[in-house]
Protein backbone atom coordinates (compact mmCIF):
# COMPACT_ATOMS: atom_id res chain seq x y z
CA UNK A 1 0.00 0.00 0.00
CA UNK A 2 1.45 3.33 -0.85
CA UNK A 3 2.27 6.14 2.27
CA UNK A 4 -0.24 8.20 0.29
CA UNK A 5 -3.22 5.58 0.85
CA UNK A 6 -1.98 4.97 4.37
CA UNK A 7 -2.01 8.46 5.33
CA UNK A 8 -5.61 8.37 4.44
CA UNK A 9 -6.73 5.24 6.24
CA UNK A 10 -4.56 7.40 9.75
CA UNK A 11 -7.41 10.43 8.55
CA UNK A 12 -10.43 7.96 8.43
CA UNK A 13 -9.52 6.36 11.38
CA UNK A 14 -8.80 9.33 13.81
CA UNK A 15 -11.94 11.29 12.15
CA UNK A 16 -13.85 7.97 12.90
CA UNK A 17 -12.71 7.76 16.83
CA UNK A 18 -12.38 11.34 17.73
CA UNK A 19 -15.89 12.58 15.90
CA UNK A 20 -17.73 9.99 15.20
CA UNK A 21 -17.51 7.86 18.07
CA UNK A 22 -17.83 10.92 20.19
CA UNK A 23 -21.49 11.54 18.58
CA UNK A 24 -22.27 8.10 19.34
CA UNK A 25 -21.14 8.35 22.74
CA UNK A 26 -23.27 11.65 23.22
CA UNK A 27 -26.30 9.89 21.62
CA UNK A 28 -25.96 6.99 23.86
CA UNK A 29 -25.52 8.36 27.27
CA UNK A 30 -28.77 11.04 25.60
CA UNK A 31 -30.45 7.81 25.32
CA UNK A 32 -29.77 6.53 28.75
CA UNK A 33 -30.92 9.77 30.25
CA UNK A 34 -34.56 9.35 28.80
CA UNK A 35 -35.36 6.10 29.36
CA UNK A 36 -34.61 7.23 33.15
CA UNK A 37 -37.72 9.85 32.62
CA UNK A 38 -39.95 7.21 31.34
CA UNK A 39 -42.09 5.19 33.82
CA UNK A 40 -43.68 3.40 30.50
CA UNK A 41 -42.40 -0.19 30.40
CA UNK A 42 -42.49 -0.49 26.70
CA UNK A 43 -40.59 2.91 25.89
CA UNK A 44 -38.11 1.66 28.10
CA UNK A 45 -37.76 -1.66 26.73
CA UNK A 46 -37.21 0.18 22.81
CA UNK A 47 -34.92 2.61 23.77
CA UNK A 48 -33.02 -0.19 25.66
CA UNK A 49 -33.47 -2.01 22.38
CA UNK A 50 -31.72 1.52 20.51
CA UNK A 51 -28.92 1.45 23.07
CA UNK A 52 -28.17 -2.21 22.22
CA UNK A 53 -27.75 -1.48 18.53
CA UNK A 54 -25.51 1.42 19.22
CA UNK A 55 -23.26 -0.59 20.97
CA UNK A 56 -23.26 -3.07 18.29
CA UNK A 57 -22.19 -0.17 15.65
CA UNK A 58 -19.89 1.50 17.53
CA UNK A 59 -18.36 -2.21 18.20
CA UNK A 60 -18.34 -2.78 14.18
CA UNK A 61 -16.32 1.16 13.76
CA UNK A 62 -13.84 0.22 16.52
CA UNK A 63 -12.99 -2.89 14.77
CA UNK A 64 -12.64 -1.16 11.13
CA UNK A 65 -10.51 1.41 12.96
CA UNK A 66 -8.96 -1.21 13.87
CA UNK A 67 -8.52 -2.90 10.46
CA UNK A 68 -7.76 0.13 8.63
CA UNK A 69 -4.58 0.65 11.24
CA UNK A 70 -2.06 -1.82 12.58
CA UNK A 71 -0.83 -3.35 10.18
CA UNK A 72 1.63 -1.09 9.06
CA UNK A 73 2.71 -0.65 12.91
CA UNK A 74 2.97 -3.66 13.78
CA UNK A 75 1.75 -6.39 11.57
CA UNK A 76 2.32 -9.55 14.19
CA UNK A 77 1.10 -7.66 16.99
CA UNK A 78 -1.23 -10.16 19.45
CA UNK A 79 -4.74 -7.95 18.20
CA UNK A 80 -3.83 -8.97 14.35
CA UNK A 81 -3.15 -12.33 15.29
CA UNK A 82 -6.13 -12.66 17.49
CA UNK A 83 -8.32 -10.99 14.04
CA UNK A 84 -6.69 -13.87 11.91
CA UNK A 85 -7.85 -16.60 14.64
CA UNK A 86 -11.59 -15.33 14.81
CA UNK A 87 -10.90 -15.53 10.75
CA UNK A 88 -10.23 -19.02 11.17
CA UNK A 89 -12.97 -20.27 12.85
CA UNK A 90 -15.83 -17.63 11.08
CA UNK A 91 -16.32 -20.38 9.02
CA UNK A 92 -16.69 -23.38 11.41
CA UNK A 93 -19.00 -20.92 13.25
CA UNK A 94 -21.08 -19.85 10.48
CA UNK A 95 -20.40 -16.49 11.38
CA UNK A 96 -17.74 -14.01 12.14
CA UNK A 97 -16.90 -13.89 16.30
CA UNK A 98 -17.20 -10.13 17.77
CA UNK A 99 -14.14 -8.88 18.89
CA UNK A 100 -13.37 -6.49 21.63
CA UNK A 101 -9.78 -4.92 22.58
CA UNK A 102 -9.39 -2.53 25.44
CA UNK A 103 -5.97 -0.99 26.63
CA UNK A 104 -2.27 -1.30 25.36
CA UNK A 105 -2.27 -4.64 24.68
CA UNK A 106 0.31 -4.80 21.72
CA UNK A 107 2.65 -2.70 24.11
CA UNK A 108 2.51 -4.65 26.79
CA UNK A 109 2.01 -8.06 26.73
CA UNK A 110 5.11 -10.39 25.70
CA UNK A 111 5.69 -13.20 23.58
CA UNK A 112 4.77 -16.16 26.75
CA UNK A 113 1.73 -14.58 27.48
CA UNK A 114 0.51 -13.94 23.98
CA UNK A 115 1.54 -17.71 23.06
CA UNK A 116 -0.77 -18.70 25.56
CA UNK A 117 -3.50 -15.98 24.97
CA UNK A 118 -4.00 -17.23 21.22
CA UNK A 119 -3.62 -20.88 22.41
CA UNK A 120 -6.59 -21.03 24.35
CA UNK A 121 -8.56 -18.82 21.65
CA UNK A 122 -8.24 -21.14 19.73
CA UNK A 123 -9.16 -23.94 21.96
CA UNK A 124 -12.14 -22.18 23.01
CA UNK A 125 -13.33 -20.95 19.66
CA UNK A 126 -12.89 -24.86 18.29
CA UNK A 127 -14.99 -25.80 21.55
CA UNK A 128 -17.91 -23.40 20.20
CA UNK A 129 -17.71 -24.91 16.64
CA UNK A 130 -17.37 -28.29 17.50
CA UNK A 131 -19.75 -28.32 20.59
CA UNK A 132 -21.52 -25.28 21.03
CA UNK A 133 -24.08 -24.49 18.19
CA UNK A 134 -24.12 -20.81 19.30
CA UNK A 135 -25.20 -17.76 16.67
CA UNK A 136 -23.22 -15.60 18.57
CA UNK A 137 -19.62 -15.84 19.77
CA UNK A 138 -18.04 -12.65 21.57
CA UNK A 139 -13.95 -12.46 22.33
CA UNK A 140 -13.01 -9.68 24.26
CA UNK A 141 -9.49 -9.01 25.68
CA UNK A 142 -8.47 -6.21 28.29
CA UNK A 143 -6.03 -4.77 29.96
CA UNK A 144 -6.06 -2.61 33.15
CA UNK A 145 -2.85 -1.80 35.08
CA UNK A 146 -0.80 -5.56 34.76
CA UNK A 147 -4.01 -7.96 34.55
CA UNK A 148 -4.97 -9.02 31.09
CA UNK A 149 -8.33 -11.07 30.92
CA UNK A 150 -9.70 -12.86 28.12
CA UNK A 151 -13.21 -13.31 27.73
CA UNK A 152 -14.78 -15.47 25.39
CA UNK A 153 -18.87 -16.13 25.51
CA UNK A 154 -21.02 -17.42 22.93
CA UNK A 155 -25.37 -18.48 23.29
CA UNK A 156 -25.05 -21.64 22.61
CA UNK A 157 -25.89 -24.84 24.51
CA UNK A 158 -24.21 -24.26 27.41
CA UNK A 159 -21.14 -25.80 29.52
CA UNK A 160 -22.96 -29.40 30.24
CA UNK A 161 -21.33 -32.02 31.97
CA UNK A 162 -18.16 -32.72 29.34
CA UNK A 163 -16.79 -36.00 29.63
CA UNK A 164 -13.44 -34.55 28.66
CA UNK A 165 -11.62 -31.71 30.86
CA UNK A 166 -8.11 -31.96 28.74
CA UNK A 167 -8.75 -28.83 27.36
CA UNK A 168 -10.08 -26.53 30.15
CA UNK A 169 -7.02 -28.55 32.14
CA UNK A 170 -4.69 -27.14 29.40
CA UNK A 171 -5.90 -23.60 29.48
CA UNK A 172 -6.14 -23.10 33.29
CA UNK A 173 -2.72 -25.02 33.41
CA UNK A 174 -1.95 -21.72 31.23
CA UNK A 175 -3.41 -19.47 33.16
CA UNK A 176 -1.61 -20.50 36.41
CA UNK A 177 1.28 -20.58 35.00
CA UNK A 178 1.01 -16.33 34.60
CA UNK A 179 -0.38 -16.30 37.75
CA UNK A 180 -3.71 -15.94 36.70
CA UNK A 181 -7.26 -18.47 37.08
CA UNK A 182 -9.48 -19.41 34.25
CA UNK A 183 -13.42 -19.90 35.12
CA UNK A 184 -15.92 -21.29 33.03
CA UNK A 185 -19.62 -20.25 34.01
CA UNK A 186 -23.29 -19.90 32.47
CA UNK A 187 -24.71 -16.47 31.82
CA UNK A 188 -28.34 -15.35 32.82
CA UNK A 189 -29.22 -16.07 28.98
CA UNK A 190 -27.30 -19.03 28.21
CA UNK A 191 -24.82 -20.22 26.89
CA UNK A 192 -20.74 -20.42 28.19
CA UNK A 193 -18.86 -17.40 29.21
CA UNK A 194 -14.99 -18.61 29.81
CA UNK A 195 -13.02 -16.21 31.80
CA UNK A 196 -9.10 -16.37 30.84
CA UNK A 197 -7.18 -14.19 33.45
CA UNK A 198 -3.25 -13.59 33.41
CA UNK A 199 -1.28 -11.30 35.38
CA UNK A 200 1.46 -9.69 32.72
CA UNK A 201 4.91 -9.41 33.34
CA UNK A 202 6.26 -5.73 34.49
CA UNK A 203 5.53 -3.30 31.43
CA UNK A 204 8.68 -1.83 30.19
CA UNK A 205 9.05 2.34 29.99
CA UNK A 206 6.52 3.89 27.88
CA UNK A 207 7.68 5.84 24.89
CA UNK A 208 7.23 9.22 24.03
CA UNK A 209 3.91 8.53 22.32
CA UNK A 210 1.32 7.87 24.80
CA UNK A 211 -1.43 6.76 22.03
CA UNK A 212 -3.28 3.35 22.57
CA UNK A 213 -5.13 1.76 20.15
CA UNK A 214 -8.60 0.13 21.38
CA UNK A 215 -10.66 -1.73 18.87
CA UNK A 216 -14.15 -2.99 20.02
CA UNK A 217 -14.21 -2.06 23.81
CA UNK A 218 -16.84 -2.21 25.97
CA UNK A 219 -19.13 0.72 25.44
CA UNK A 220 -20.63 0.92 29.00
CA UNK A 221 -23.58 2.75 27.75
Amino acid sequence: ISDARLEDHDRIAFDMHDHVMGELFALGMGLQGLAATTQNPAQVERISTYVDTLDRVISTIRTTIFQLQPRRHDPAGLQTRILRITETHTEQLSHRPQLHFAGPIDRVVDDALAADILAVTREALSNCARHAHASKVTVSISLVHDFLTLEITDDGQGVGTPTRSSGLSNMRRRAEHHGGTLTVTAPAGGGTRLTWAATCAPAQPASTDNATHSVGAPTHL
